[in-house]
């Protein structure tokens, strides 16, 4: 086998080959929604690589950039196209040296109900949570979509730290283009 020094390994974004480590982030939510993405672009003033997941009544899109940049459009495409919107924060180097977060936008009777600064969460059982820092409501990811739940899906702080750790190892692995265990 010969070595090409030329050009890096391309990594893979969810819906094509990408270098931008933000895109390749949302492969984390996709799996667990387990749906193909539409891909929409920069719909709404949503980051460019925006996509549309019909069957989950989801539009997710992912930055580099902290907030505020962003804020208001992801509340104004929930309220415009009645959709949850998610956006996730990932910074230069996910993980690594940024933290990542998620922003939603929920779909709610008297408008969108946001919330910021969430991180993921991975349970032993593989499902995958957004939880608050402190106080708050929870999200769950699964192929329905986002589904807020009052109760923690986690007994003790420990076991909510290991779950935030389990998800931060696998963006990394992601990111980096390596396996897991």
């Amino acid at each position: 086998m010969i070595l090409s020094p030329k050009v890096p390994k391309m990594l893979t974004s969810p819906i094509e080959p990408s270098l931008d480590p933000s895109l390749r982030v949302l492969s984390l939510p996709l799996a667990a929604i387990n749906e193909a993405p539409l891909p929409i672009g920069a719909l709404a003033g949503l980051p460019a690589g925006a996509l549309d997941i019909a069957s989950a009544n989801l539009l997710m899109a992912a930055t580099p950039c902290d907030a505020p940049l962003f804020d208001a459009n992801v509340e104004a495409a929930c309220a415009r196209f009645k959709r949850d919107v998610m956006l996730v924060r990932t910074g230069l180097f996910p993980e690594t040296m940024n933290p990542v977060t998620v922003d939603i936008a929920l779909v709610g009777p008297d408008g969108p109900f946001t919330m910021k600064g969430l991180t993921f969460m991975r349970k032993c059982d593989g499902g995958l949570w957004l939880v608050p820092g402190q106080a708050g409501a929870f999200v769950e990811i699964s192929s329905k979509g986002l589904a807020l739940h009052t109760a923690p899906p986690f007994v003790t702080w420990d076991e909510r730290c290991d779950g935030v750790c389990r998800a931060a190892g696998e963006i990394v692995c992601i990111v980096t283009g390596r396996r897991g265990r």
